[in-house]
């Protein structure tokens, strides 16, 4: 925990940081993506609790995040479109809720790795600063074995095993740029099982990180 604090505010401090110099230098921002690469790095939150709306107002009990880091790389093709690869760790941590049930006995371990394509709304809406965008793609996780009970009668126990599942991604977020190089992102994933078990239900995996542009 100490590390994520630590690492928290180095983050919060660079935002700071880049954003004091943008507006002392007189900011300028990209208007041309096409064929370059960015980089991104964060932290991410995990909700598996089996709700839609109820995860996201509840997040002491459904959103998991420890050890909750990613990292990124994105080709943009032109300013509408571009691929973005991440992977990021996580851990379903004891007394959570997943897929309606409560964890038990000790954390279970997170680890996704996920391709998208994206649309980007910068040309569009003429906005270079403030950078909105789709998503679309698939991606593969893996959750380690654990323990669970469920939250209604009659409160069955049961162990899961380690599990890897395929997922359809789909999701929007924005990126807002401090200079031409240094931004910072905001990324808020649906990811729908392709397995067909529904014991292993849908997730939704939220995420927020510095970003990197190459000029």
């Amino acid at each position: 925990m100490k590390i994520i604090k630590s690492i928290s505010l180095l983050l919060f401090l660079s935002f700071w940081a880049v954003g004091v110099n943008a507006q002392k230098v007189g900011a300028q921002f990209n208007e041309n993506y096409e064929k370059n690469w960015s980089f991104g790095a964060g932290f991410n939150v995990v909700d598996d609790s089996g709700e839609v709306i109820g995860g996201i107002s509840n997040p002491s009990e459904n959103w998991n995040f420890s050890m909750p880091f990613y990292l990124s790389a994105e080709y943009y093709l032109n300013n509408e479109f571009s691929f973005i690869a991440m992977i990021s760790t996580n851990k379903y941590q004891e007394g959570k809720v997943y897929n309606k049930a409560y964890i038990v006995d000790g954390d279970a371990s997170y680890f996704s790795a996920d391709l998208n394509a994206k649309f980007s709304f910068r040309d569009i809406m003429r906005s270079y600063k403030f950078d909105p965008y789709v998503f679309l793609g698939f991606g593969y996780n893996s959750i380690g074995e654990f323990k669970a009970v469920k939250k209604d009668f009659p409160y069955d126990i049961y162990e899961s095993p380690a599990i890897g599942r395929l997922t359809i991604n789909t999701g929007l977020g924005f990126n807002y740029w401090f200079s031409q190089t240094w931004g910072m992102n905001l990324n808020l994933a649906a990811k729908l099982g392709a397995n067909g078990n529904e014991e292993h239900n849908n997730h939704k995996q939220f995420s927020l990180g510095a970003v990197y542009f190459l000029n």
